[in-house]
């Protein structure tokens, strides 16, 4: 007598295995650069350090909702495909800007404003590309994967980042950033997920949507209360971590390897915790 039952969920399929091999890299290479804007800036004052850390803030805040119902129009893959070829264009102008000795705290400033519209447009549809490779039996594996694997990147982000702006200053995290989304771009170009929806229907303006998504959430029970907790707890700790910590590193002469370390370790702890609830 044979046992029945459903085929046994292949979690390391080549496609989806590629794409989080190029995801974690593009994520240590965002680490990376985002450290270095971070010290770049403290090093020019707390006005500066302020303004590119606001610059890259308020766009992302303001639009990403915007951005996810893109992300519906024009499909997940490809919005994925035009975020990270954008980020590349970005990254190389930036690097030709200081190449050319533009003046920097500017440049900073625009950079950041500029990347907080990118990935106001790309972390949305980049949280659901997993969910196209898998069926919805082997859907909550394949997101905890995902999840841990670009956790651990975001962890290594910030030490390798001190390493790198120590060795090679903020051209070389703009660098290694540019060739870890030419990664993700290949790989997304070379493999299609088997699960990919058809992009959804225009009924409206893109504002529109964003407004029935909201009416929707508003509708459901403890939603309101969660998301004010959340906005609570990251307009107490974003501005440390990503503010506070480059600016006391400068102010008690710590070298950026010891502020890369510190932002590792609330990482960590976050990581830690986050095992321990699931």
């Amino acid at each position: 007598m044979t046992a029945t039952g459903a085929p046994p969920v292949r979690l390391l399929q080549r496609g989806f295995v590629a794409w989080l091999s190029a995801a974690t890299v593009s994520a240590t290479g965002d680490g990376v650069l985002f450290f270095a804007l971070a010290w770049t800036a403290s090093g020019l004052g707390p006005g500066t350090a302020t303004a590119v850390l606001v610059a890259g803030l308020v766009p992302e805040v303001l639009l990403v909702l915007v951005g996810g119902a893109a992300a519906d129009r024009w499909g997940v893959r490809r919005t994925v495909l035009l975020g990270s070829a954008a980020v590349v264009a970005l990254t190389a102008l930036a690097l030709a800007a200081l190449r050319l000795e533009a003046p920097l705290a500017p440049t900073l400033v625009v950079v950041s404003a500029l990347l907080g519209v990118v990935f106001a447009f790309l972390q949305p549809a980049h949280g659901v590309l997993p969910r196209l490779f898998f069926a919805e039996e082997g859907l909550a594996r394949g997101m905890a994967l995902t999840g841990t694997v670009l956790s651990l990147a975001r962890l290594v982000g910030p030490p390798l980042g001190a390493v790198v702006v120590a060795v090679l200053a903020l051209e070389g995290a703009l660098a290694l950033d540019l060739v870890s989304c030419v990664g993700v771009l290949v790989v997304l170009l070379l493999v299609r997920p088997p699960y990919e929806p058809p992009r959804a229907l225009a009924t409206g303006s893109a504002l529109a949507e964003v407004r029935r998504g909201l009416a929707a959430v508003r509708r459901l029970p403890g939603v309101l209360p969660l998301l004010g907790s959340l906005a609570l707890v990251a307009g107490g700790l974003l501005p440390v971590l990503s503010l506070g910590i480059p600016l006391l590193a400068r102010e008690r002469g710590w070298q950026a390897h010891d502020a890369g370390v510190v932002e590792a370790c609330w990482i960590a702890g976050t990581l830690v915790v986050g095992i321990l609830v699931s």
